[in-house]
C-alpha cells in the first residue's frame, strides 16, 4: 500500500512537471505570435505532450491529457486571450496530441522510427504532419465559426507552425528518451559529445550567416545537417534539427530574416514551408544511413562468424590423422592439412599454389593422373596407392 502511494505521488509530480513545461513552451510561443505581422512562433508544446503521452497508457494517459489541456488553457488565458478563445485553442491541440500517439502505436514506430528511410517518412507524415493538419483543420474551423479569423489564413499558418514545431522537437525527445532508457545520458561517449558540439557550431554559424546575408538561405541551412545525417548518430542529427529550428525562430523574431508574407496574408505559410522542405529530407537521410550502418554491421558480423567457423573447421581438419588436400582444376594446391604437409615436408605458405607434380613427384603424378582427370570430370574415384615421401617413408 505504501509503495502504491509513493508511486502515485511520483507519477503526479512527474505529470505536473510536464504540464508546467508545456505551459511555459506554449506561453513563449503565444507571446511571440502576438507581435505585429508575425506568424505564430513554432509550436513546440504539442511535441512535448506527444512524447510523454507515448509513455503512459490507461488512466495515466488521460490524467496527463487533462493536465496538458489545463496547461494549454492557462497559457492562452495568461497571454491575454479570452476564456472562450482559450477553450477554442484547447480542443484542436488536445486532438492533435491524442491522434499522434495513437498513429505512432498503430504503425509501431514509436520506439525505432529512425531505423530506415521508410519508417522515418511514415513517422514524419503520420505522426508529425497528419495530426498537425487535423489540429489545424479543427482549430481553423472553430475560430472561423466563432468569427475570430478567416479559415484561409488560420489553417495554413496553424498547420505550418505546429508541424515545424513537432517535426523539429518530437524526434529529438523520443531519441533522448530511448537513449536514457537503454543506457544513460551520462554514458554518451566523448566522440558523440564532440561531434554534437562541432556540428552545433556549424549550424549556428551557417544559419546566422545564410539568413542574414545570403539569398535563398535555406539552400545553405541544409548543408551542415546533411553532413551530420551522414556521419553522426540519430540523437545528434535530431538535436541539430531542433537547434536549427530555434535559430531560425529567433532570427525571424529579431528581424534578421525577412518573411515574404505577414500573418494577414493567405500565403503567409509559404514563408515557413521551406523549413519543412529542409528538415524532412535530412531526417529521411538519417534513416537511410541507419539502415546502411545496420546492414554493414550485419555483414561484418556474418563475415566474422564465417571466419570463425572456417578456423574451427580448419583446426579439425588439421588434426585428422590422415592426409587431406584440396586441388583446383589446374591441379594446384589450395589447402593441405598438417599431416599432408608433414608427410611431404612442406610449409603451408610454400605449398599453396604449387602444382601436384612438384609435390608428389613425376612418377606418382603420372600414375595418379588418370584418376585425377576422371575426378575432375565428375566421376567418383576409389583406388589405393602406396606413397613414399622424400625421406623414404611409406
Amino acid at each position: 500500500m505504501a509503495n502504491f502511494t509513493i508511486g502515485n505521488r511520483i507519477f503526479t509530480t512527474q505529470v505536473l512537471a510536464i504540464g508546467l513545461a508545456y505551459f511555459f513552451l506554449a506561453a513563449i510561443s503565444l507571446h511571440f505570435s502576438k507581435e505585429a505581422g508575425n506568424v505564430a512562433h513554432f509550436w513546440y508544446a504539442n511535441a512535448l505532450g506527444i512524447a510523454f503521452l507515448l509513455q503512459f497508457d490507461g488512466h495515466k494517459k488521460w490524467f496527463l491529457t487533462f493536465i496538458l489541456a489545463v496547461a494549454n488553457f492557462g497559457a492562452n488565458w495568461a497571454m491575454g486571450n479570452s476564456w472562450w478563445l482559450s477553450i477554442a485553442f484547447v480542443i484542436p491541440n488536445v486532438i492533435e496530441m491524442l491522434v499522434a500517439p495513437w498513429l505512432a502505436c498503430r504503425l509501431k514506430i514509436q520506439l525505432d522510427f529512425d531505423r530506415s528511410p521508410d519508417t522515418v517518412l511514415r513517422f514524419v507524415l503520420a505522426v508529425c504532419l497528419l495530426p498537425s493538419g487535423i489540429g489545424a483543420l479543427v482549430g481553423a474551423s472553430i475560430l472561423t465559426l466563432l468569427g475570430f479569423a478567416p479559415f484561409s489564413v488560420v489553417f495554413p499558418t496553424w498547420f505550418v507552425s505546429s508541424s515545424v514545431g513537432t517535426l523539429s522537437l518530437l524526434p529529438f525527445l523520443l531519441l533522448l528518451k530511448r537513449r536514457w532508457v537503454s543506457t544513460n545520458l551520462e554514458d554518451l561517449n566523448l566522440k558523440t559529445k564532440k561531434t554534437f558540439v562541432f556540428y552545433a557550431f556549424s549550424v549556428l554559424f551557417v544559419s546566422f550567416f545564410a539568413l542574414r546575408y545570403l539569398p535563398f538561405p535555406f539552400i545553405y541551412l541544409v548543408i551542415p545537417l546533411v553532413f551530420a545525417a551522414i556521419y553522426a548518430e540519430s540523437l545528434v542529427v535530431s538535436g541539430l534539427v531542433f537547434l536549427q529550428s530555434l535559430v531560425i525562430a529567433v532570427m525571424l523574431h529579431l528581424g534578421y530574416f525577412q518573411k515574404a508574407f505577414d500573418s494577414t496574408n493567405v500565403l503567409s505559410f509559404l514563408s515557413y514551408l521551406p523549413i519543412l522542405v529542409t528538415f524532412i529530407p535530412v531526417l529521411v537521410l538519417m534513416g537511410s544511413m541507419n539502415l546502411f550502418r545496420r546492414r554493414d554491421k550485419q555483414r561484418l558480423e556474418t563475415e566474422e562468424a564465417l571466419q570463425q567457423k572456417h578456423l574451427e573447421l580448419q583446426m579439425i581438419v588439421n588434426n585428422v590423422p590422415a592426409m587431406i588436400g584440396f586441388w583446383d582444376l589446374e591441379l594446384k594446391n589450395r589447402f593441405a592439412n598438417y599431416t599432408y604437409l608433414d608427410y611431404f615436408g612442406w610449409k603451408p605458405e610454400d605449398m599453396l599454389g604449387v602444382h601436384m607434380r612438384e609435390i608428389v613427384g613425376e612418377a606418382v603424378y603420372e600414375k595418379n593422373l588418370p584418376h585425377m582427370q576422371a575426378a575432375l570430370s565428375g566421376k567418383p574415384q576409389v583406388f589405393e596407392r602406396t606413397l613414399v615421401n622424400p625421406n623414404g617413408l611409406t
